[in-house]
């Protein structure tokens, strides 16, 4: 099991009521806090959110998925030096952006999928989570 992914899980679990509540006031501060995009595309549509801000960060989700520029600056460095090979996050990827085209709420819709890609933890899966490096020093072919 990937470290990562299972202190999300149990934090998830855990602290439910924390980690999904989005109007939080804290030390008598408003804490700036929303739905996430994707949340956003499926209760208001894909109208409703700004795919520019999705990849630069500007926009409400957690931490370390909102900015898809930095995901792929991380990943980049991390193909260049050999942390992590293209073959197991290139295809999580494709596959979802061909699942997304062919089953999605809007089929064919170029402006929705990019959306779906950029909204969400997909990024930060792919280039993080997928590789799961404790085995890919095992495996050759798991990186």
């Amino acid at each position: 099991m990937n470290p990562a992914l299972g202190g999300r899980c149990f934090l998830l679990i855990a602290f439910a009521a924390d980690m999904t509540n989005f109007n939080v006031t804290r030390n008598g501060v408003d804490v700036y806090s929303g739905a996430t995009p994707l949340a956003l595309i499926k209760n208001e549509g894909l109208s409703s959110v700004n795919v520019r801000d999705m990849l630069i960060g500007n926009t409400a989700g957690t931490i370390g998925e909102t900015s898809v520029i930095a995901i792929l600056i991380g990943a980049i460095i991390m193909i260049l030096l050999g942390v992590i090979d293209l073959k197991i996050p290139a295809s999580y990827i494709i596959t979802f952006a061909v699942f997304m085209f062919l089953f999605g709420a809007q089929q064919f819709d170029i402006n929705y999928v990019v959306a779906e890609l950029c909204g969400g933890g997909l990024m930060l899966g792919a280039f993080s989570w997928r590789p799961i490096m404790s085995q890919a020093r095992l495996r050759r072919w798991a990186r």
